[in-house]
């Protein structure tokens, strides 16, 4: 869409990569037409994985974005509209990793493996267990790397039973407020829905009392 409609070739370095920062697209009035901004690299310089008992993870040039973003939110607020609202979160370790590894994202997991010595081939007769070998190093490698770079929004890096505890955390608060704000009732239900969707990650889990039970 960006070479279709806007003509964007790339950075403007000409050097193009798997780690590329897309432009913004800003429109700043409905009649006015949209326009392309470059983001300036050393704004969001990435996070370059790392494994200190791995060096040769290193030659992969794995990297990753310090900070995930969220775009086209509109904010209603004393009447008025407001639709550019910037706002962003924090990385979890179990994103990243799969943004490097899954087979529709980057798709890296055999060449990671073969980095690190561990892939099927050297290990014959622990397939498919190799996998989770190389997961588990991984992870370390992106806590690592985060932490050494000092990225951090909150906390740098946090697990998905941290999530899931927070948000569980978060649905009982507003549970309680619900008490006395009856027409919330209905979103509540529906926020713990998405909670447990988009921060489980293959677990089930259900919110007691702000603990998490599996």
């Amino acid at each position: 869409m960006l070479q279709e409609r806007f003509g964007w070739k790339g950075p403007k370095s000409g050097e193009q990569g798997s780690y590329d920062y897309l432009p913004l697209v800003v429109q700043a009035d409905p009649q006015d037409e949209p326009e392309l901004f470059d983001m300036p690299v050393e704004c969001v310089p990435h996070v370059h994985i790392h494994h200190p008992k791995y060096p040769d993870l290193s030659l992969l040039d794995l990297r990753w974005y310090p900070i995930p973003a969220v775009c086209a939110l509109d904010l209603t607020l004393g009447g008025i509209l407001y639709t550019a609202v910037p706002f962003n979160g924090w990385y979890a370790d179990t994103e990243v990793l799969r943004d490097l590894i899954d087979e529709d994202r980057y798709d890296l997991l055999v060449p990671i493996a073969q980095a690190l010595g561990i892939y099927e081939e050297t290990k014959p007769g622990e397939a498919p267990y190799y996998k989770d070998e190389v997961i588990l190093i991984l992870s370390k490698a992106i806590h690592y790397s985060f932490k050494t770079a000092k990225v951090a929004m909150i906390v740098s890096i946090v697990n998905n039973l941290c999530i899931s505890y927070r948000m569980c955390k978060c649905t009982n608060d507003l549970s309680i407020i619900s008490l006395s704000l009856p027409s919330l009732s209905h979103n509540i239900s529906r926020i713990t829905t998405i909670s447990l969707i988009c921060f489980g990650t293959g677990t089930r889990a259900k919110c007691s009392q702000g603990s998490i039970v599996q």
